[in-house]
């Protein structure tokens, strides 16, 4: 499941609060485009996802207050719908009402739980008693004004009714305890790439990041040890190949202590709390393998004006490394007005999207050496042939999790308070995905 924005939004159409989580977000209003239904919303009319111009819509309804995500692909309906009840549980736990004014009055706490909810559109967390250690920001709890009932008892015989969060049985009595929070390193390495039709890389760059989020409270100190044989080349050093991890261009973040790092490859951190950029890097892929390779065949078909398209992905990674979310875009001449298609996996997807002419093939999960081919006929209304330039060029979209194309990784992640080392939870990451990966057809 992976989406782009989250909201939480009143019947006024007003946003309260909103997390952008994908850059396809920018792209669209989502407040207008809900706000234009919300009327058909409120006569239950508009089911919980709805599709409009291309992008998806899911909601709930609780109280005054709508929770809606939106993404520009399907998504199984359940699996959003159950996320947005969960989140609404979660915002009732913090504030104990959940209304406008507790909305308005704990926005920070909320921000903080939908960033830490989810990194980059996919659930990380989704329960209070695991995302409350992460939350610095105090909430604010709401009281509901009681009944009138409950007005007379309270005088008659004395008795104070007071609303809390309904998390509040579970605070400790004093502070959390230090291994309940914990610090995440992300390795992330995004990947340029071009081919052609067969699978020729013309250009090929790694930019990676080492991303460092740190939820321990009090003032730790880092040591991360990275592979000792890394090897930084200078502006104009010739290459060496054969070497486990090797980094074009390197730069660190200004409060990092380098001192160790050209002979031993240790870095020395004092982060604050929060998330930041310990490491940035560049690789040229000229030596690499691409890890998703994409080929597309175009032919012609024989008394017709269709053309066959076949679509070939082939992993090149390891048995420990997944790729998900592969999607390969296909754009077609105007004159397309329909595909037909022999049939495809069971985690896979193949649709034509009409409105702005480009084939969509889409692989939720693909292990290692799991090659899948797609065999696609564009069929056009058009009298002539559809010229093979005028088809393409695919775009690919991948993520791949447990790889980084460079070889780098962190050999030791030491956490410790003055002098003692600290036992509180690590947890590291590598991801590689496609920034920008094009398939020239001829």
């Amino acid at each position: 499941m992976m989406i782009a924005e989250i909201q939480i939004v009143t019947e006024r159409s007003e946003i309260l609060v909103r997390k952008i989580y994908r850059k396809e977000a920018l792209t669209y209003d989502a407040r207008a485009i809900f706000g234009k239904k919300q009327q058909d919303v409120r006569g239950g009319r508009v089911s919980p996802h709805f599709e409009e111009d291309g992008i998806h819509f899911y909601y709930i309804h609780r109280g005054s207050l709508y929770f809606l995500a939106s993404c520009a692909r399907d998504t199984p309906t359940i699996a959003v719908t159950e996320f947005l009840s969960r989140l609404y549980s979660i915002v009732k736990d913090l504030c104990g009402v959940v209304t406008e004014a507790s909305v308005r009055a704990n926005f920070l706490p909320i921000f903080e739980v939908l960033c830490d909810a989810m990194d980059n559109g996919y659930i990380q967390i989704a329960r209070t008693e695991r995302l409350r250690p992460f939350i610095q920001s105090e909430p604010v709890s709401m009281g509901i004004r009681p009944s009138t009932q409950e007005e007379i008892a309270s005088r008659i015989f004395g008795i104070d009714r007071r609303v809390a969060s309904a998390s509040t049985a579970h605070k400790p009595a004093v502070g959390s305890a230090v291994d309940e929070r914990g610090l995440y390193v992300d390795v992330v390495e995004n990947l340029t790439i071009v081919t052609n039709s067969q699978g020729e890389v013309s250009h090929f760059k790694v930019e990676g990041t080492m991303v460092i989020q740190n939820q321990l409270q009090g003032h730790p100190f880092l040591k991360i040890g990275v592979n000792e044989d890394l090897q930084i080349c200078k502006p104009g050093e010739q290459r060496v190949y054969g070497k486990s991890a090797q980094l074009d261009h390197c730069k660190f973040h200004p409060g990092i202590d380098t001192s160790e790092f050209e002979a031993k490859r240790i870095l020395k951190i004092a982060p604050t709390i929060g998330e930041f950029s310990a490491m940035t890097y560049s690789v040229d892929g000229s030596s690499l393998i691409v890890p998703v390779l994409v080929r597309v065949s175009v032919q012609d078909i024989e008394n017709s004006r269709d053309n066959s398209v076949t679509i070939q992905v082939s992993p090149n990674f390891p048995h420990s490394a997944e790729a998900v979310h592969v999607c390969v875009a296909l754009p077609v001449p105007a004159s397309v007005s329909s595909i037909s298609q022999h049939a495809v996996g069971p985690s896979e997807s193949l649709t034509f999207r009409d409105r702005d002419k480009t084939v969509l093939w889409t692989i939720r999960n693909l292990g290692h050496a799991q090659e899948s081919t797609a065999h696609i006929r564009l069929i056009s209304h058009n009298s002539k042939s559809v010229p093979k330039t005028d088809i393409g060029p695919a775009t690919v979209e991948f993520e791949i999790n447990r790889l980084t194309l460079s070889g780098l990784h962190l050999r030791f992640l030491k956490i410790f308070d003055g002098n003692q080392l600290w036992p509180a939870k690590r947890f590291v990451r590598y991801v590689t995905a496609s920034d920008s990966y094009t398939v020239k057809v001829p």
